[in-house]
């Protein structure tokens, strides 16, 4: 029984649920937030193929998430992040921030709005 791996290691877990993520989410070249149009947008050909590498995926996914991040502060507080750090906000106000883009960018019913579909109440992101 040593010689068997009983279960899938983490590594193929977290590889396999990338790719699931890029073909759920891939759209096309043409449909602005889909992920196809930003690797197109940022020149990451190797990752159209049937079986993307990893890393290259993986830090693909990483810099599309980190842009979104930024865009929503950017859009909520109404000023670029160099500005709202020179600023200094207090901890309630950048809390205050960031309950917002809860409510706008995260709750179902904002995932309601954005894909014009109900979700389901059990299956919200909270």
């Amino acid at each position: 029984m040593e010689n068997f791996q009983l279960a899938p290691g983490f590594f193929h877990v977290q590889l396999n649920q990338i790719w699931a993520i890029l073909h759920v989410h891939q759209g096309s070249i043409e449909e602005s937030g889909g992920l196809q149009y930003y690797i197109s947008l940022l020149g990451r050909v190797r990752l159209g193929t049937e079986y993307p590498d990893y890393h290259t995926l993986v830090s693909f996914a990483t810099q599309v998430l980190v842009r979104h991040i930024t865009l929503y502060w950017e859009t909520i507080c109404g000023m670029s992040l160099s500005s709202l750090a020179e600023a200094r906000h207090s901890p309630e106000e950048m809390k205050a921030f960031a309950m917002e883009i809860y409510h706008k960018y995260i709750l179902s019913h904002a995932l309601d709005q954005i894909t014009g579909q109900s979700v389901d109440s059990q299956d919200s992101v909270l």
